[in-house]
């Protein structure tokens, strides 16, 4: 990014630490689906061999003395950038003087306001996965996503049928990547994760190979229910009120849609992506925020800084939609 020297940053293992544990209290999800993708320019390419040829059957046979069987696959070309998340919570003067009256007591500043900075980056980041994986011109084809209505909402108990709507989905995934349910990660938000372990069909399924109360039932669970590889629980909060209203009017940012994807477990190099994956963009080639305390001559007290260069891009090939990914909309009331 223009003005950021990406070479100078450095992470602190003190405040990656912090920054992890206060990710998963908060709920943050966006580090563990995004693959990461280092690249050294704001934007640029990436470059994928198209599915056509890595599933089609191609002639290996050799004529007696004959040259080796050839093709020359096609390389489509997709484009990323990524940008700058920053954000600096202030420690007053006023309230690091009275601190240093504690032994302790800075201690405990540091580490919370540390979060605090942390919190508007990391929502910014979460927001920019979910208007990804939300927004349906997105994906590959109109059959990948589908809106939930009526009694087959996963909250209509006695007539919904929450696994066979997660793996008809899985089975278009697989036929258009080859990717079985198995190897897929299902993100759930909080509003519907806790109608599931209500169902009566998630119950019975379980309790065939497991003793398990309603309250047991969490996301190992699930992915066993579901046949997944992994379930997510998108539970990040979003204050949506005006500053100083008289009543907070809060929302859940993954809303009520269900996201079934594939998460590549090895990053691409920056030459050769993969395509249909969820990646993060990195310049520092890392998706862990960087913190930074830094004391300076400033009549409001410390800084305490959260800086991140990353993007979210769904690693598509120009002209081709995320062919590794399903969208359920609105499967609850």
């Amino acid at each position: 990014m223009p003005g950021i020297p990406i070479s100078t940053l450095q992470g602190s293992p003190y405040y990656s630490s912090l920054n992890i544990a206060y990710m998963r209290r908060n709920r943050f999800i966006v580090d563990l689906v995004a693959t990461v993708m280092p690249v050294k320019s704001e934007s640029g390419n990436f470059y994928v061999i198209p599915f056509d040829f890595s599933r089609r059957r191609h002639s290996t046979r050799r004529a007696p003395d004959g040259p080796a069987p050839r093709s020359a696959p096609g390389l489509l070309t997709g484009t990323f950038s990524c940008r700058e998340y920053v954000h600096a919570a202030v420690l007053t003067e006023r309230r690091r003087k009275a601190a240093m009256d504690s032994p302790d007591g800075f201690k405990s500043l540091d580490k919370l306001y540390s979060g605090q900075a942390l919190h508007p980056v990391m929502m910014d980041w979460e927001y920019d996965l979910v208007a990804k994986l939300h927004n349906t011109s997105n994906y590959f084809s109109s059959s990948h996503y589908t809106t939930l209505s009526g009694t087959s909402r996963w909250d209509q108990l006695s007539t919904s049928t929450p696994r066979k709507d997660v793996r008809t989905y899985g089975e278009v995934v697989r036929a258009r990547s080859g990717i079985p349910l198995s190897e897929l990660t299902l993100i759930v938000p909080e509003e519907v994760a806790v109608i599931l372990p209500e169902h009566p069909d998630v119950v019975a399924r379980i309790q065939y190979v497991q003793r398990v109360e309603r309250i047991d039932i969490g996301p190992v669970q699930l992915a066993q229910y579901f046949g997944v590889k992994q379930v997510l629980i998108g539970g990040a909060l979003e204050l949506t009120s005006n500053p100083g209203a008289s009543s907070e009017v809060v929302s859940h940012l993954w809303g009520k849609n269900v996201v079934l994807l594939h998460i590549d477990d090895t990053p691409p190099s920056p030459e050769l992506g993969i395509s249909s994956s969820v990646v993060t963009a990195s310049a520092s080639g890392k998706n862990i925020p960087v913190a930074r305390t830094y004391p300076e001559y400033d009549p409001e007290g410390l800084a305490y800084e959260q800086k991140m260069i990353a993007g979210i891009t769904l690693g598509v090939p120009t002209g081709e939609g995320l062919r590794t990914a399903a969208l359920l909309k609105s499967v609850i009331s």
